[in-house]
């Protein structure tokens, strides 16, 4: 049976134990010690009738604990009735004169001398009557105290108190006993308070000449911590009652409640149900008298053993405790939004013709747009000019800056300045549709009523609120909503095209840091959860950390994740920011896509919603907030996105590129519009925020700049935004806007061509540039390529990785290009094999891919997907490359000076060749190759296909040309000009002077726009002169293509007779809001693959050369190697063979590092 203690021994272990040493030598004179009653004996003990303490009876056999239940259960349990607070006074009056035995004292004491003490008190010094009297409590009444009777004894050996253990079960959870309020020290003479550390006991009334106890904290009542009791008492001033008066008080029944309800007894039991055994377990016990009764452990179990409650220890079976993991509950998901139904007759972007089109009431508006600030009185003097300019040669686009607080009682302020501007607006052109382009500021006192958006830059100056913070932006959402209410209800509600969000172009800037703030800490936590699955393991796996926990994780530290040796950020421990950097781009994208759906749900649905992000190609800081377009590219209420032309090449002759992937914008069902916010000279102002942008310094600057974005318009279905950012009248010229009228028809023409058909794509992966630590890395792979790419001369689309996995009819390309394809997740992996691993199609692998996939190690998995298997050069060897095959078409298209210098960008990558392996360079320090093609020929023609890589960060115009030309792909020109090409327009904007030649394929015609008559064209090329900077827009197609372009009527065009088609997404929001998640340990090789499959899918046997003894020691002979590498047997995931080699074989080959795999180079000079 379980070794059960007393209430006096857990007493004992916290220091109180002294106070039963009370028994003097002369109380010693039996022949066995008293046994500490229990509240069973108090019970049985107890008289009707105060009297003096009787002879002990002779000792029982002690009940047992299923004899003691049992009898508990059977007694019917009666609550005492309660009584009125007359009859509590006069029973409690009668008690204290029949019961209670007051011992008075020599002399009495004033109020003022009475000590203050813990509710066992000593006798309060009154007649009975006296102590009788309620007390002025603020709660309870007061409760009548009693001395203990004195008996004859010796004196104690100590001056010590002796406590009396009692301990009940509690029958009401809740006592109903109310605390009255503290007394302060300077309240005499009211009464002491009672403390909740004090000993449930009785104590004997303290002689008099002994030491003081230390006092002891106050309180009105006494409440088990286990629960059993609660037992208060009514006033202070009377004496605590006697072990023998206790005794009499309490009623033989096993509930009551006392008369005055002093004391509120439930369901007791005694706390010593084997007195002997227990006493025969007590180190401290006193030593037994020889006449005592010995009781066995069969009379303390009784005649029946309680089953229920013991067990034998033979039968025990002991079985470890179980492991329990503690899985956090998810984050709650949030509720889904409805969707919104859209009227035909709404603004909105459809496909028209099979092009994304601005369509409204069934009229379809061509895509350029007049933007302007008129925020004070002479900026909009000048802006009205130049907008009666543009409306005069048929503009009907206007957008204007508008600034919002975030409180709603501004919003008439707001729309008073938006119905001023839109009024004179209208007043010029009566059927001009507007569009507000919207930022939010903030209201006064905002860091007070949105704690959890504040926070600082890295410099110490205050942010703009997160991003993050629900808060705040569902105060600004409230906002938006009560304005868009006020355009509708304004008398200019039908010029109302839609808003514009522009929100300071929602990113980060990488002087700022991090965003910090409280909301954007738990934003984070939640956002881990569901990036991890909710696995702990995982997210400590993956950080390298196993002491982090979902609910302590904190916002990296800036700083610290700056810089590195690499390039990406490949050590394990930096995983936390990489994270990071994901998840602000998914914060700002979330919030970007309530806002869109606040505005389609204020205006029902027939607003027009754009927003300015998705700069892919721009920012080369990972945290800057842009790396979620993809995700934002599938919202529904989003209708088209802008974003300026690079600044760092938009001045005549430059490629002034798109700032995001533009082709994945019409494949998603969106339009993209080009912000052309050239500053020009006819202002004569100049603002000092616009250092950055390049003034046009001439009009055939300007004039040639348009063109050359219309032309990137034209190829690429989108659209542009002429701009004049500070109302200073950039734009204020006829001229500029009888060049607007023609590029208006223009945009209105591509509605009768055909859809474009690329012949190159670029993928750029937005998610993997979250690893990005070097910012020169970011240029040199990105901005390069597709500087490179642009000139060309090549029909070249730019989209997302992400929409070859999540988009059913991706184009059909000849030459595909990876730029950055380091993060390849699962469903990229599968869309690679099955759309481009086919039909004799090339993929060209830039610099290394394959690092990692789903945020995991994944290098030796590269092969499966890039056809070739790549490895890191060792520690110290730098990158360099020595052409070994000039004469082949793509060496020929690479400087070999160049290529000797080698990259900037370390580690370098080098492939493993093997029999179908074609070496065309090799790194100069250790003769890796560096520049290989993998031919894959083997099956029908349409299992075919090619894979090159260049380990090398350096590519030209004239190497893309080669492979594309290998390919079948048309080449336009070989002048290395920016060319932007879709049939039936190609785009020429010169680099330098000189004659140019546009090739085009047999029996084509070429009609220049810009003059405005057909080229001559011999051997199926077009000869003409160029300066530097100009820009020649053609159409170009068989007589009768282009005929029936120039004689379409732009008008009947733009009219919408057929329904409105939006094509549903692939992918739905919620499927692809965590398009990265993390794999869980145990899952690794995914989809259908088998077992015996999984060696195929990890990296191949190494195919080294070997050294031809027979030939020159500068040639190889490419033969293959059969053998494992101690890399697949550690990241397979199972237990391989390896292939035993003799000596003889492994004569001359070197294990390379690390990397375990075996291979043979010539060390070069």
């Amino acid at each position: 049976m379980p070794n059960k203690k007393t209430e006096s021994e857990n007493l004992s272990k916290t220091g109180q134990s002294k106070n039963l040493n009370t028994t003097t030598e002369s109380e010693e004179n039996t022949s066995s010690r008293r046994r500490r009653r229990t509240a069973e004996d108090i019970l049985a003990a107890a008289p009707s009738t105060l009297e003096e303490p009787k002879v002990k009876a002779p000792s029982k056999r002690p009940k047992t604990l299923a004899e003691e239940l049992a009898e508990e259960q059977a007694k019917p349990k009666v609550r005492a009735p309660r009584l009125t607070k007359a009859e509590k006074e006069k029973l409690a009056a009668e008690q204290a004169e029949t019961l209670v035995k007051v011992t008075p004292e020599p002399e009495a004491e004033s109020e003022t001398d009475r000590p203050r003490r813990m509710p066992r008190v000593r006798s309060s010094r009154k007649p009975a009557e006296t102590a009788a009297e309620p007390q002025q409590a603020p709660v309870q009444e007061p409760t009548v105290r009693v001395d203990r009777p004195r008996r004859e004894r010796t004196p104690r050996r100590s001056n010590q108190e002796i406590d009396l253990p009692v301990s009940f079960r509690a029958r009401d959870p809740k006592p109903t006993v109310s605390k009255p309020a503290v007394a302060k020290k300077s309240d005499a003479p009211k009464p002491a308070q009672f403390s909740d550390d004090l000993p449930v006991s009785f104590r004997t009334r303290k002689r008099e000449g002994t030491t003081p106890k230390p006092k002891r904290k106050e309180t009105d009542e006494v409440i088990d911590t286990d629960g059993l009791f609660t037992l208060s008492w009514r006033s202070a001033d009377s004496a605590a009652p006697s072990k023998e008066t206790a005794k009499r008080l309490l009623p033989k029944e096993t509930d009551f409640n006392d008369s005055e309800e002093r004391v509120t007894i439930a369901a007791w039991r005694s706390t010593e149900p084997k007195a002997p055994e227990r006493e025969a377990r007590t180190r401290n016990r006193r030593s037994r008298d020889a006449d005592a009764p010995k009781v066995t452990a069969a009379d303390a179990y009784g005649e029946e053993f309680p089953e229920a409650n013991f067990r034998s220890r033979a039968k025990k079976v002991v079985e470890p405790p179980p492991v329990i993991v503690e899985v956090p509950e998810p984050v709650a998901k949030e509720t889904p939004r409805l969707p919104i139904e859209r009227r035909e007759e709404a603004a909105q972007v459809a496909f028209h013709k099979n092009h994304p089109t601005i369509i409204r009431n069934k009229i379809a508006y061509s895509p350029i747009i007049f933007h302007a600030d008129a925020t004070t009185k002479d900026q909009r003097a000048t802006v009205m000019e130049e907008l009666k300019e543009a409306t005069d040669q048929g503009l009907k686009i206007f957008s204007f800056r508008l600034i919002i607080t975030v409180d709603p009682e501004t919003i008439p302020l707001v729309l008073e300045f938006a119905d001023m501007v839109i009024s004179a607006a209208v007043a010029i052109k009566s059927d001009l549709q507007i569009i507000p382009r919207i930022s939010f500021q903030t209201p006064q006192g905002w860091k007070e009523k949105f704690p959890d958006a504040h926070y600082k830059y890295v410099n110490g100056e205050t942010a703009d609120p997160s991003v993050s913070d629900d808060a705040y932006w569902s105060e600004a959402e409230t906002t938006l909503t009560a304005f868009i209410a006020g355009l509708r209800a304004s008398k200019h509600a039908d010029n109302i095209m839609g808003v514009h969000l522009d929100q300071n172009e929602w990113f980060l800037d990488e002087e700022d840091g991090y965003d910090i703030s409280t909301a954007s800490v738990e934003k984070f936590r939640r956002w881990l959860r569901m990036r991890y699955r909710n696995d702990i393991v995982s997210l400590r796996a993956s950080w390298y950390d196993g002491s982090a926990e979902f609910d302590r994780i904190d916002i990296p530290d800036f700083k610290e994740g700056l810089g590195g040796e690499d390039f990406l950020r490949t050590d394990r421990k930096a995983r936390r920011w990489v994270d990071y950097h994901l998840f602000i781009s998914d914060e700002i994208v979330d919030r970007i896509a309530k806002m869109c759906y606040t505005v389609k749900k204020a205006s029902a649905g027939d607003y027009l919603v754009g927003v300015s992000y998705g700069f892919t190609f721009e920012w080369s800081h990972p945290f800057s907030g842009h790396l979620s377009l993809g995700k934002l590219l599938r919202c529904n209420e989003l209708d088209y996105a802008a974003g300026p032309s690079s600044y760092r090449d938009r001045e005549p002759g430059g490629t002034a590129a798109f700032p995001f992937p533009v082709d994945s914008f019409a494949l998603n069902g969106k339009l993209y519009m080009s912000e052309e916010d050239f500053r020009t000279p006819i202002s004569g102002r100049e603002n000092p925020n616009e250092s950055r942008n390049p003034i046009m310094k001439t009009p055939q600057a300007l004039e040639s700049a348009h063109w050359r974005g219309v032309g990137g318009a034209l190829a690429h279905e989108g659209g542009v935004i002429w701009m004049d950012s500070h109302g200073g009248g950039w734009l204020n010229s006829p001229g500029i806007w009888e060049r607007g009228k023609d590029i208006t028809n223009l945009l209105a023409r591509r509605l009768s061509a055909g859809t474009p058909k690329p012949d190159v794509a670029l993928f750029i992966d937005e998610r993997s540039l979250a690893y990005l630590t070097d910012p020169r890395a970011f240029e040199i792979l990105v901005q390069q390529t597709r500087e490179a790419l642009l000139r060309s001369g090549l029909n070249v689309g730019f989209y997302l990785l992400s929409d070859l996995a999540h988009r059913e009819n991706f184009p059909e390309c000849s030459l595909y290009l990876f730029v950055n394809a380091w993060d390849i997740r699962p469903e990229v992996r599968s869309a690679i094999k099955q759309r481009l691993q086919r039909d004799g199609k090339t993929l060209f692998w830039l610099y290394t891919a394959g690092l990692f996939e789903a945020g995991r190690d994944s290098l030796e998995r590269v092969r499966e997907v890039t056809g070739i298997a790549l490895r890191p050069q060792p520690f110290n060897y730098k990158p360099g490359t020595t052409l070994i095959n000039t004469r082949d078409e793509f060496s020929q298209h690479l400087e070999q000076s160049e290529l000797a210098l080698g990259g900037q960008l370390e580690p370098s990558f080098f492939a493993i060749p093997e029999q179908l392996t074609t070496i065309l360079g090799e790194y100069t320090e250790t003769g890796l190759p560096s520049f290989v093609i993998n031919t894959y020929n083997e099956g029908t023609p349409a299992e075919r296909w090619n894979s090159v890589f260049l380990g090398e960060p350096m590519v030209t115009p004239g190497l893309f040309r080669a492979m594309a030309q290998k390919n079948g792909a048309h080449v336009w020109s070989f002048d290395n000009d920016l060319v932007h090409a879709n049939v039936p327009f190609v785009t020429v904007h010169c680099n330098g002077t000189g004659p140019r030649s546009l090739m085009l394929p047999d029996h084509w015609v070429a009609y220049h726009l810009d003059h405005q008559e057909y080229m001559p064209v011999e051997n199926a090329t077009v000869k003409f002169k160029a300066v530097d900077g100009s820009t020649h827009t053609f159409l170009v197609g068989t007589m009768g293509d282009v005929q029936a372009i120039l004689n379409a009527n732009p008008d009947d065009l733009l009219k919408v007779t057929e329904p409105i088609i939006r094509p549903d997404n692939t992918v739905e929001w919620n499927s692809v809001a965590f398009d990265v998640a993390i794999m869980k340990l145990d899952e690794w090789v995914e989809e259908a693959w088998s077992e015996e499959m999984a060696d195929d899918l990890l990296i191949k046997p190494s195919m080294v050369t070997d050294m031809d003894e027979s030939e020159d020691d500068e040639s190889l002979a490419p033969r293959r190697r059969s053998e494992r590498t101690s890399d697949d047997d550690r990241t397979s995931g199972r237990r391989r063979q390896r292939r035993r080699r003799s000596p003889e074989k492994q004569k001359g080959n070197e294990s390379f590092g690390q990397t375990g795999v075996s291979v043979l180079f010539r060390k070069r000079d």
